[in-house]
């Protein structure tokens, strides 16, 4: 898959309520999973939305605006990337995750996923976001929505007691 090994990718804590499933992760287990053709599209379909967004961000905003940055936190052995990073005139850190989802999903959206507010809280206090952006594209129709989210120190706390748990 060409992610990074022997860690917590902080996708996991929304998609996995298994502790075990994501230490055997941080040991480096193989993996015995099997994506089949229709969620390999679907994963496909989100990619080129992901691509599409950033694009038209790095395009917009510039220097001003950082894509796919790296998040590698030691002592929770958290690493991954976060979609975007923009640095406001003033200085102030703001992450942006992109998140592909159906017509479904997205009509019922009045604010970003608690899961996906997990995953933003472990890339924004690494990387020292005082905020993150959640963009919601609607896979159907390419509609968008925008909810920017303070990021919690405790939901933080939390999230790298667990991890630190788990390792």
């Amino acid at each position: 898959s060409g992610r990074s090994t022997h860690c917590i990718h902080p996708s996991e804590f929304s998609t996995f309520i298994c502790d075990r499933r994501i230490a055997y992760g941080v040991l480096g287990v193989d993996k015995q999973e099997k994506i089949g053709a229709h969620l390999r599209r679907i994963f496909d379909v989100g990619h080129i939305c992901h691509d599409i967004l950033q694009g038209s961000l790095k395009d917009s905003l510039g220097d001003n605006c950082e894509l796919e940055v790296p998040v590698n936190h030691e002592r929770t052995k958290i690493k991954g990337h976060c979609d975007g990073v923009v640095v406001s005139s003033a200085g102030i850190r703001t992450g942006i995750e992109i998140k592909s989802i159906s017509s479904k999903g997205f009509d019922k959206l009045s604010s970003a996923k608690k899961d996906h507010q997990k995953q933003g809280t472990l890339y924004g206090v690494p990387l020292d976001l005082r905020r993150m952006n959640y963009i919601y594209i609607n896979k159907d129709t390419g509609n968008i929505k925008e909810f920017v989210v303070p990021i919690s120190k405790s939901l933080w706390h939390d999230m790298a007691a667990r991890a630190e748990s788990i390792i």
